[in-house]
C-alpha cells in the first residue's frame, strides 16, 4: 500500500453523544422538538439510535426496545460480554414517542438501556467506555434524564449549574491521574468497583461521560418546551 493511498483515507466521522434533562418529562409535551436537527450536521446519516435511561430498583442494566433487528442484538451480545446476561423487556411506546419528538424522520432502529441507581460508577462508566466506539458506526446515543415531576425543586440542578461541569472537571483530572498510575484506571482505583450510586443523574453523568471518551462536552445547551417554562437543557460530546 502507498503513502498516498493512506494519507487520502479518512477517518471516520463520530456522531456526537448527548446527556439531556428534562424536569417535567419530555414525552409530555405537546409539540415536536427536531432536537437532533439542531445538533448535528445537517448531511449525517444515522443508522440507530441507543437512548440510555435510569430508574431505581436496578441492580444491573435492562434492554430494552422497539427493535428486534441487528442493533438490539448487538447489544444483548455487548452486555453479556461485560458480564450481564438480561432478556429484553417490552417498551416500544415510549421509544417510539422520544424518535418521533426528536427526529425529524425516525432512525431505522432504536433501543433503550435502563440503567439502575443501585449500579455502581465502574458499571456506569464502563458501559458508556464499551459504547464510545458505536459512535463512529453512526448509531447516536442520548443519554435521557427525566427527572420526575414530583422531584423536590431544591433537589434538581439543571446541567447549566456550574455544580455538573465542576464534577466533570475533577473526573477528567481523576482519570488522567489514574491512568498515569496504572494501565487499567479501575484496578487502581478500588474503591470505585462497589460503590453504588443511588442517583439517576450521576448514573447517566457517568455513562455519558464514557461515551464522550472521558473528556469534558463541548457543547451545553437548552431549548423551551412549552408556555409552562419547562425545559430541556443539556451537554453534547461533538467529537
Amino acid at each position: 500500500m502507498d503513502g498516498v493511498g493512506v494519507q487520502q483515507r479518512a477517518a471516520p466521522t463520530r456522531l456526537p453523544s448527548l446527556y439531556l434533562s428534562c424536569r417535567d418529562g419530555l414525552t409530555e409535551t405537546s409539540s415536536r422538538l427536531l432536537l437532533i436537527d439542531r445538533l448535528i450536521e445537517p448531511d449525517s446519516h444515522i443508522e440507530g439510535v441507543v437512548f440510555i435511561t435510569a430508574c431505581a430498583g436496578l441492580a444491573q442494566p435492562q434492554l430494552c426496545g422497539g427493535s428486534v433487528g441487528e442493533l438490539g442484538t448487538q447489544l444483548s451480545a455487548l452486555l453479556f460480554e461485560l458480564g450481564y446476561s438480561l432478556p429484553t423487556k417490552a417498551g416500544a411506546e415510549k421509544i417510539e414517542a422520544l424518535t418521533s419528538m426528536l427526529f425529524d424522520s425516525s432512525p431505522v432502529e432504536c433501543m433503550e438501556i435502563r440503567l439502575g441507581t443501585d449500579m455502581s460508577v465502574r458499571q456506569c462508566r464502563e458501559l458508556g467506555q464499551a459504547l464510545q466506539s458505536w459512535r463512529a458506526r453512526r448509531v447516536l446515543m442520548i443519554c435521557l434524564d427525566e427527572i420526575p415531576v414530583d422531584a423536590e425543586p431544591g433537589s434538581y440542578r439543571s446541567p447549566h449549574d456550574p455544580y455538573w461541569r465542576n464534577l466533570m472537571s475533577r473526573w477528567v483530572d481523576e482519570q488522567q491521574w489514574f491512568e498515569a498510575l496504572s494501565d487499567t484506571t479501575w484496578q487502581a482505583r478500588p474503591g470505585t468497583q462497589q460503590r453504588t450510586l443511588g442517583d439517576a443523574t450521576l448514573c447517566l453523568l457517568h455513562a455519558a461521560f464514557g461515551l464522550g471518551g472521558s473528556q469534558m462536552p463541548e457543547r451545553l445547551f437548552g431549548f423551551d418546551l412549552d408556555d409552562d417554562q419547562r425545559t430541556l437543557s443539556g451537554y453534547g460530546w461533538m467529537n
